[in-house]
């Protein structure tokens, strides 16, 4: 997930998102701002950061008993349905999300959301980062960057294994944003 900036990365193309790597910020996520001199990498928006953006979408919206359609998934994240649908399947998969089927049917949450870490929702969607190409990597990508590169790592997975899908929903009320009221409560005799 990081990587370091790439000046030829079309920005119009790839969305990017800076980690500020420092005591006074670290961990805060900011818009890509190429002026700073304390930001050296990235996080990039893919399979990670959509599956992340669904499941906070499913927690926020549906709340405790309701569901969301994928169309509704879709429509407020600007992304496309049969582009999402592999990621929801993996999430349902996981059991991360529960697929329910019918005219009130979409996904809900598979378990409470203060169970639901960053790391256990990347983990179910991520493919195999490593690509072999048959050649043996050199002596200053094994010595060098691949354990300069496992800190970095370890300290960004230790803070997402802290963050749950219950800290992501309170950020969002705290941001102004507003859930849905829930359906009133109906009797019929």
């Amino acid at each position: 997930m990081l990587i370091i900036r790439n000046n030829n990365v079309d920005k119009q193309a790839l969305p990017c998102y800076t980690v500020i790597l420092n005591r006074k910020t670290a961990g805060h996520i900011l818009p890509d701002n190429n002026n700073r001199k304390d930001v050296f990498m990235i996080l990039r928006r893919d399979r990670a950061m959509t599956a992340v953006l669904i499941m906070l979408d499913v927690a926020f919206y549906a709340g405790r008993a309701g569901t969301v359609s994928a169309a509704d998934i879709a429509e407020r994240s600007g992304l496309v349905r049969r582009g999402i649908e592999p990621l929801l399947q993996a999430l349902s998969r996981s059991g991360l999300l529960e697929s329910i089927r019918g005219p009130r049917g979409g996904y809900k949450l598979g378990r409470p959301r203060r169970d639901i870490s960053l790391v256990s929702i990347i983990s179910a969607v991520a493919g195999d980062d490593q690509t072999e190409d048959g050649t043996a990597p050199g002596p200053l990508l094994q010595r060098v960057i691949e354990p300069c590169w496992a800190e970095y790592e370890e300290t960004l997975t230790e803070k997402m294994e802290q963050t749950t899908l219950d800290d992501l929903v309170r950020r969002a009320e705290k941001s102004g944003l507003k859930r849905p009221l829930s359906e009133p409560i109906t009797f019929s005799i």
